[in-house]
């Protein structure tokens, strides 16, 4: 059971970090794509792709769906990160991830929520993957387990953080 709950942790907070990103790029190519938008009708208070850029940042239900599927951890992973990590810790970081996950899904499903509040948000889901990777490092010696493929480093590594 404990491996198990190795394993769900590192999918939780893997698919955190694809969400983090898939927003942030679908974020940025809307900026270069209304930019160029913008240049072509001569003025942005003319310009259709502002509107278009606001509201395509959303990602849908099904996308998120397929992210989570696809971040899968596997059970040699999981094992990994039971053995180094207590239990007691892990139920602690999947409770706080899944809380987190659950926010930003909110917050960009919101229509009303502006692009700054939105950024915050992403923002505030990437600070709070780093927290729980150092909660995980602290519990190893400062080391971050060395699952299979990575996935914890990749993360990391990915958002910077320190």
């Amino acid at each position: 059971m404990h491996s198990e709950l190795g394993r769900t942790v590192i999918s939780a907070i893997s698919a955190l970090s694809e969400m983090v990103v898939a927003y942030r790029s679908r974020s940025e190519s809307n900026k270069v794509y209304s930019d160029l938008q913008t240049e072509r009708v001569g003025s942005p208070s003319a310009s259709d792709p502002w509107r278009w850029r606001a509201e395509s940042t959303f990602i849908s239900d099904e996308e998120l769906d397929q992210i989570v599927a696809n971040t899968e951890a596997s059970p040699e992973a999981g094992q990994v990160l039971a053995s180094a990590v207590p239990e007691a810790a892990l139920r602690d970081i999947l409770q706080h991830i899944d809380a987190e996950t659950t926010r930003l899904r909110d917050s960009m499903a919101d229509a009303s929520r502006s692009k700054a509040r939105r950024q915050r948000d992403i923002d505030h889901a990437e600070a709070e993957l780093c927290v729980e990777l150092k909660t995980i490092k602290r519990q190893t010696g400062d080391v971050m387990p060395d699952v299979p493929r990575r996935a914890l480093a990749k993360v990391w590594e990915q958002h910077r953080c320190s």
